[in-house]
């Protein structure tokens, strides 16, 4: 069981893996259940997650605005993740907390079953 920093390691984690996926609200589980093969969370880690992963959003929303008004003349490449960062966090926001914990909670528990051969 993990106490410390490394849950918000796993929330970076999975914003950048949304930016990057067609299918954004999957790749939590997955992800999940190989992270918590090596470092378990807490119960207080898992019940802070879903906040994490917003306020991952929220900053790298906010520094991306923030460095387009210092060096306008990149801005093409600062608002990449922008782009569709926006519509991840709105969308997380609108599901809410106990949908998308239930979401990658429960998809990270199948995929672990799946490897394990294991369907309890």
């Amino acid at each position: 069981m993990s106490s410390g920093y490394y849950v918000f390691e796993l929330a970076i984690a999975i914003m950048y893996l949304m930016i990057e996926s067609p299918t954004p609200l999957e790749v939590g589980g997955p992800l999940l259940a190989g992270w918590e093969s090596v470092i378990p969370l807490n119960e207080a880690e898992r019940d802070v997650l879903y906040l994490l992963v917003l306020g991952r959003f929220c900053q790298c929303l906010v520094m991306a605005r923030h460095c387009v008004t210092l060096h306008p003349e990149n801005k093409e490449y600062l608002m990449i993740t922008a782009r569709t960062g926006i519509r991840h966090l709105s969308h997380l926001w609108e599901l809410g907390k106990e949908a998308v914990d239930r979401k990658w909670f429960q998809a990270a528990k199948s995929s672990t079953s799946t490897q394990t051969g294991n369907d309890d």
